[in-house]
């Protein structure tokens, strides 16, 4: 009988995961919370002309929207990876969420909108903020909820949400 070592016996070993069945529920939430952060992103983009008209601004400051997601990815991602190593998971996702309710903040500049572009410009810094969170985070939501046997289609799902928000944040408006 050949001798076993400690790598033959980690090989023949087979890890037991425990899965619970609201790690669906968690799933749809994070994708809700994906694709409500690309919506958000988008929002401006495709009504330039409207949007510059309403609110008296350049077509510039409607970009100036939409680029600050691009701007503040980094930062973003810093805090996020920051949080996450200091936190739990789930408080990270919490903070991302209550960062990208944020975008509440930009219905302040429908009172004046010829005095609205601050709290636009400020309503898309939170969410900005938020994406990273989000983004960054979608395998590893994947690893620790999810057996080995779904975790790709679990990673395949969350990725998704962001091209999908990204596309109706286009087309809706």
């Amino acid at each position: 009988m050949p001798e076993r070592t400690e790598s033959t016996v980690l090989l023949n070993e087979i890890t037991q995961y425990r899965v619970y069945k609201i790690r669906w529920i968690q799933l749809i939430v994070y994708i809700l919370s994906t694709f409500t952060n690309a919506i958000s992103g988008m929002t401006f983009a495709p009504i330039e002309s409207q949007t510059s008209t309403f609110f008296h601004i350049t077509s510039t400051q409607v970009n100036t929207l939409a680029i600050v997601f691009l701007f503040l990815y980094p930062v973003g991602t810093i805090i996020s990876i920051w949080l996450s190593r200091k936190l739990s998971m789930r408080m990270t996702m919490i903070i991302g969420g209550l960062l990208n309710l944020g975008i509440f903040i930009r219905l302040l500049s429908l009172i004046t909108p010829e005095y609205g572009y601050a709290a636009l410009l400020v309503g898309q810094i939170f969410p900005a903020l938020a994406a990273p969170f989000f983004l960054n985070s979608t395998a590893l939501f994947a690893a620790r909820w999810f057996a080995p046997s779904q975790r790709d289609i679990a990673t395949a799902i969350c990725s998704m949400a962001n091209p999908l928000g990204l596309a109706i944040g286009s087309l809706v408006p």
